[in-house]
């Protein structure tokens, strides 16, 4: 994929764990800053979804050259810092991409800060190699504490950030809850010294480790550790430690007329992985990447500084110390070397005494090649040049392209992002860490869609390696698996996993009635909890007590009568149980009214759809039909519907039907005898009259995809190429509506609000739209200020996050 933009020099970016691009670019474009935002030659701050990245959003613009930018772990907030001394924290506002405010500013007069880096970072989820093959996810996945040093910050409740300046000096701003700013400051090696390139990493035991080079390869490269200390009020200082550093020239693993002439990248092989540095070098053969470890060097020890005291004939005891060795290097074109690009973190596990975590390295020279290495003895796996465009080809005169300005990894490593000198963005898949240079598996890409479901980290780039054909077989596997969880897992993991299916099966057309169904389960079990937590008694103090609660009781009255299909019946059960005995918050019926009109036309076109489904046609309730849970859930919520018509008025769903027809009853008996006996003839003929005897509403739950991730797995069209600020064609049209062959069923062109299941309207004037999907909702609160707790909360469900995973961005209909 390639991102068209303008010849721009330096390009930073960093993707977050949500898969969210931040980068830069000197040159403003058709949707960059208003005008007096900032001047050409500064830096413009832009994000994106990955998922979408024609549609880039401006963040902000400053003066001087973005030397620094990086994200926090959760992918909601990043850092940037630029070459007179600012620096800045943004935070996403309400949860929209599109939408940014900064809050944190900070100054070093007189500095340039090249690195930045949060220190807060929690604990990692990584495989566990003796539970590969198991099902469970307490056996497959073991989560690691964080290091040290950030657990302290998490603890305290601190934001941290460090910033490194070219002349030495370390800063570290802590950012408490109450928003709080505190700085400390201190030199690294004790004096200021020219500074070009700088790495940090966590060293598990809690020290933050950072390696500075000058760029002159004779001058050694220098390690500290930084122990950040806390007093009683949570003031920091902060303490400065030299390590041993690297000499180049201990090593001359290259020819004698070949020598070294600049160090050019260094960049330790993971944040928490300080047992091993990559160090990039220039040399006239061109660029060069040495792996240097650090390891146990043994040396002897004088017998009379031996302990106790060496006998006489006995072996000289050898003290064992850590020193850096040079273990191997890659010698790549005749070019000088461009970028180097590590994972934040390896999936496998952080490296241990016996051995280090697996993952790639990757390298990118100035011809425009980029190398895939393996972190063991630096082996080559796969290398690829960036394409010669016509855009670049025409801007140069015919001659050759831009240089590579900087590289990363998505969220799970599965893909790179790489940005050139011309502004354009690549994006590539990569091969499998546990079969280099091979293809995606099933089982692989089931293990992984499993990691981002137990770590929280997004899932898209790994939907990039899915296969068309995969996608129901993983979806299977995904299912399987999850039902052999414990019930405490199965409850914590089945809305992320919902999640997770729903958006693979819109990736294939023949599949969006999956995802559509699973929409509708989740739904459906959400209004479920909603409806049982209002369910309350007159007496407060039973339910302090721990007695049994309304909704409780009304669970065991249907568990106890399991085939009773008579509403009636049960209603009267009820109120020799409880008879008056009932509360809710004042408007709640009224405010719940569209739920319950939802949870009504569901069952309605559940049970209009059985023949249909008889017959093998698949479509929306196809899945539903068959799952107990779905009916078992129905059949609650129509009893609870009805308790509430008899205490409120107002309650029950409104629908065109015949005088003698009540929606309610019917859809409670129908939904009980399916549950019992889904081949029952009688059920059969009354489903079938069903679309005659009450006229069935619009159920929109099909939400299609949009995006690269459709078009790459289900269209399969690789490679792409799209324009900055230029939706592509097939994505402008709005979608079309989803096919209905239930004989009767209305239709409806209006666009869905997915929170709250309320119509927005043909033609809305603005709204929150997914960057993953066509999910669609309300772009701000609902004015009703009266609103009960209960629907307020109901709101806020999609507020974080898309049914489909993605982000939120204001979209303007009118645009």
């Amino acid at each position: 994929m390639r991102h068209i933009w303008f010849r721009d020099g330096v390009s930073l970016s960093s993707v977050s764990s949500q898969n969210v691009l931040l980068f830069t670019s000197r040159l403003a474009a058709a949707v960059g800053p208003p005008t007096g935002a900032g001047q050409a030659s500064g830096s413009h701050v832009f994000v994106c979804d990955l998922n979408t990245p024609w549609d880039v959003h401006w963040v902000t613009s400053r003066l001087g050259q973005v030397t620094a930018l990086t994200w926090d772990a959760a992918g909601r907030q990043f850092a940037l810092a630029d070459d007179q001394g600012h620096a800045q924290i943004w935070a996403m506002l309400d949860c929209v991409l599109s939408q940014w405010k900064c809050v944190l500013k900070e100054c070093l007069p007189g500095e340039k800060i090249i690195q930045a880096q949060f220190l807060h970072a929690g604990p990692k989820t990584v495989l566990n190699s003796d539970g590969l093959e198991s099902a469970l996810y307490s056996e497959k996945f073991t989560r690691l504490p964080g290091p040290a040093l950030a657990s302290a910050f998490v603890q305290r409740r601190l934001v941290g950030l460090a910033l490194i300046s070219s002349s030495g000096v370390f800063t570290l701003i802590t950012i408490s809850t109450a928003g709080r700013v505190r700085t400390a400051q201190a030199l690294l090696g004790g004096r200021r010294r020219k500074i070009k390139l700088v790495s940090m990493a966590f060293l598990r035991s809690g020290p933050l480790v950072v390696a500075t080079s000058d760029g002159n390869a004779q001058h050694p490269i220098l390690i500290h550790s930084i122990v950040p200390q806390f007093n009683a009020a949570d003031q920091v200082s902060v303490a400065v430690e030299d390590y041993p550093g690297i000499f180049l020239n201990t090593r001359q693993p290259v020819a004698k007329d070949d020598d070294y002439q600049a160090v050019v990248e260094l960049c330790f092989v993971m944040r928490e992985d300080c047992d091993s540095i990559l160090i990039g070098t220039h040399h006239e053969s061109g660029g060069k990447v040495q792996l240097w470890a650090v390891q146990d060097t043994h040396h002897a020890i004088h017998k009379i500084f031996a302990m106790g005291g060496a006998l006489d004939g006995a072996p000289v005891p050898r003290l064992a110390l850590p020193a850096w060795q040079y273990i191997e290097m890659f010698s790549g074109p005749c070019s000088a070397l461009a970028a180097l690009a590590t994972p934040p973190w390896s999936v496998q596990g952080i490296g241990g005494p016996g051995g280090a975590p697996s993952c790639y390295i990757i390298v990118a020279f100035n011809d425009g090649s980029i190398h895939c290495l393996l972190r063991d003895s630096l082996q080559h796996i796969a290398s690829v040049d960036l394409p010669k465009s016509s855009v670049r080809a025409h801007l140069s005169g015919g001659g050759g392209g831009g240089a590579i300005s900087s590289m990363c990894f998505t969220a799970t490593a599965n893909a790179l992002v790489v940005n050139d000198s011309w502004g354009q963005i690549h994006l590539y898949r990569v091969s499998p860490i546990s079969d280099p240079g091979g293809s995606h598996s099933i089982p692989y890409l089931v293990t992984m869609f499993e990691y981002c479901l137990v770590s929280g980290i997004d899932f898209w780039d790994l939907t990039l390696c899915t296969r068309h054909g995969f996608i129901e077989a993983i979806g299977e596997k995904l299912r399987a698996n999850f039902e052999l969880q414990s019930e405490s897992h199965r409850s914590y993991y089945f809305y992320q996993l919902a999640m997770i299916e729903s958006f693979l099966y819109r990736l294939s057309p023949a599949l969006e009635y999956k995802a559509a169904d699973l929409f509708a389960k989740v739904t459906l079990m959400s209004i479920h909890g909603v409806f049982k937590s209002a369910l309350r008694t007159l007496e407060v103090k039973s339910f302090l007590e721990g007695e049994i609660t309304m909704g409780s009781s009304v669970a065991n009255i249907l568990k106890q009568n399991p085939s009773e299909w008579d509403l009636e019946k049960l209603f009267q059960v009820f109120q020799g149980t409880h008879g008056t005995d009932l509360n809710t918050e004042p408007g709640f019926c009224q405010s719940f009214q569209h739920l319950i009109q939802w949870s009504s036309t569901l069952c309605l076109h559940i049970l209009a759809g059985l023949p249909e489904y008889k017959q093998m046609r698949k479509g929306l309730g196809f899945d539903l039909h068959k799952d107990p849970q779905v009916l078992l859930i129905l059949r609650e919520i129509l009893y609870v519907v009805r308790i509430w018509s008899h205490f409120q008025d107002g309650c029950l769903p409104s629908f065109t039907q015949g005088s003698d027809f009540n929606v309610v009853s019917q859809c409670f008996n129908m939904v009980t005898k399916l549950k019992d006996n889904p081949s029952d003839e009688g059920l059969h003929d009354d489903c079938l009259r069903l679309p005659s005897q009450v006229m069935l509403p619009p159920l929109n739950l099909t939400i299609k995809a949009r995006g690269v991730a459709p078009m790459v797995v289900a269209f399969h069209r690789s490679p792409m190429s799209f324009e900055f600020g230029e939706e592509p064609d097939l994505e402008t049209s709005a979608p079309p509506p989803e096919p209905l062959f239930i004989e009767g069923a209305m239709s409806s062109q209006q666009l869905m609000d997915c929170s709250r299941l309320i119509y927005l309207g043909k033609n809305p004037t603005a709204v929150k739209m997914s960057t993953r999907s066509y999910a669609m909702s309300f772009p701000g609160p609902n004015p009703n200020v009266n609103q009960p707790v209960a629907i307020k909360s109901w709101e806020k469900r999609w507020v974080r996050q898309c049914p489909s995973g993605g982000n939120w961005k204001i979209r303007h209909m009118t645009d």
